[in-house]
C-alpha cells in the first residue's frame, strides 16, 4: 500500500484549492446579514495567511545555490562518534563561492540537528584553518559550511568532518564522477562535494 505521505501531495492540492477559498469565501458573506462583520473576519483571515507567510519567505530568502548535481555511488563507512572521516583536497573554481562548501550527505534516513564538526586545513591537511559546526544534516543532500574568511580561488584546500558528539553515525558519499582533488591517500575516488554560490 502507498504511503499517505508520499501519495498526498502539494501540486494535487493547488487546482481544488480556488474552489475551497470561494466556497469559504462565498460561506462567510452569507452567514452575516450585517456585510460589515463578513468583511472584518475575511480580512482578518487574509491578514492572517499573508502575515504568516512573512516568515517562510524570510526563511528561504538567503538562497543557496549548489552548482553540482548529487552524482553519487556508495556511501563511506559510518561516522561514529569520536570519528572521523576521510580527508578530502578540494579547489573552490568559482570566485563567487569563495565563502562556503556543500558536503554530500547521508544520514540514514534522519534529519540531525549539531554534533559534527566541518574542519578546514591547507592542501596537505596537516595545518587547520577553521572548524565549523554543521548545524542541521538533511539525509541524502548537501550540508552547507559557511566559512567564516573567504578561500582563495584555484588553490587547493583540505577537509574532514569529526563526530564530536552525535550518536547517530552519518556517512559521506562517493562523487561517481572525478573531481578536483581526491581523498587523501586514494587518488582514485573522491568525496562529493560541491562549490555553493548564494
Amino acid at each position: 500500500m502507498e504511503d499517505i505521505g508520499e501519495a498526498v501531495q502539494g501540486r494535487y492540492m493547488f487546482p481544488v484549492l480556488s474552489c475551497f477559498i470561494i466556497l469559504i469565501v462565498y460561506g462567510i458573506w452569507n452567514f452575516f446579514s450585517n456585510k460589515k462583520y463578513a468583511t472584518i473576519i475575511l480580512l482578518s483571515i487574509s491578514l492572517f495567511f499573508i502575515y504568516s507567510d512573512v516568515f517562510y519567505v524570510i526563511k528561504i530568502y538567503d538562497v543557496w545555490y549548489v552548482s553540482q548535481e548529487a552524482q553519487v555511488v556508495e556511501k563511506t563507512e559510518d561516522i561514529n562518534i569520536g570519528e572521523t572521516s576521510l580527508s578530502q583536497n578540494f579547489t573552490i573554481d568559482n570566485d563567487a563561492a569563495r565563502d562556503a562548501l556543500g558536503i554530500y550527505i547521508s544520514s540514514n534516513r534522519r534529519n540531525l540537528y549539531g554534533g559534527f564538526v566541518f574542519n578546514l586545513y591547507n592542501k596537505d591537511c596537516k595545518e587547520k584553518i577553521e572548524s565549523v559546526e554543521i548545524g542541521k544534516i538533511i539525509h541524502n543532500n548537501f550540508s552547507i559550511v559557511q566559512f567564516e574568511n573567504l578561500l582563495e580561488s584555484e588553490e587547493m584546500y583540505c577537509f574532514n568532518i569529526k563526530n564530536t558528539g552525535s550518536k547517530k553515525p552519518i556517512q559521506l558519499k562517493y562523487a561517481m564522477n572525478d573531481l578536483s582533488g581526491n581523498i587523501v591517500g586514494d587518488e582514485r575516488r573522491d568525496v562529493f562535494y560541491s562549490s555553493v554560490i548564494h
